[in-house]
């Protein structure tokens, strides 16, 4: 018996599980508006995908990558008052993934960075210790002078101190 040395090629390509779109409010738009709303579709660690917007069942957009690994985001603007359905669909040649928009969730104002937060806090607080620093300085004039004073602030709450 004679047999023959058969070789087979086979290719094989193996996809990651896609995890759904993160749809978020793209806070560093500047052209958000009181009407509208600027959207981000983003998706991290693929490969060999495309991230696309709709409209009901209408393309809007869409972007492909075939690098590995990379993280792709899909900007989208939206007016508030819009009542259509929107979605973010992530897929490749094997499968999607989908993330439906419900407006009323990331079309809200965008959240105040930490820094602005201290920055504010750190401003109010020097105002206070100001305020402070100069009611000790005029009631210590005054009891050098041997005088009575009532100092009022008139920022915000009214403060009444007594020197005597």
């Amino acid at each position: 018996m004679y047999y023959k040395n058969i070789l087979y090629t086979f290719n094989l390509t193996v996809y990651a599980r896609l995890s759904v779109p993160v749809i978020s409010r793209d806070c560093s738009s500047s052209s958000s508006s009181e009407q509208s709303c600027s959207l981000l579709c983003s998706a991290v660690n693929v490969s060999a995908v495309s991230l696309s917007w709709f409209r009901g069942h209408s393309l809007l957009s869409s972007i492909s990558v075939s690098d590995l690994s990379i993280s792709l985001s899909l900007p989208l603007e939206v007016e508030y008052q819009d009542k259509n359905s929107y979605s973010c669909v992530l897929n490749n040649s094997f499968t999607n993934q989908t993330a439906h928009l419900d407006i009323r969730g990331p079309c809200h104002t965008c959240p105040v960075s930490v820094s602005l937060i201290v920055l504010v806090s750190a401003a109010a607080g020097s105002l206070l210790i100001v305020a402070a620093v100069r009611i000790f300085c005029i009631c210590r004039k005054r009891d050098l002078e041997g005088d009575n004073v009532t100092v009022f602030l008139s920022t915000g709450p009214v403060l009444c101190v007594t020197c005597c």
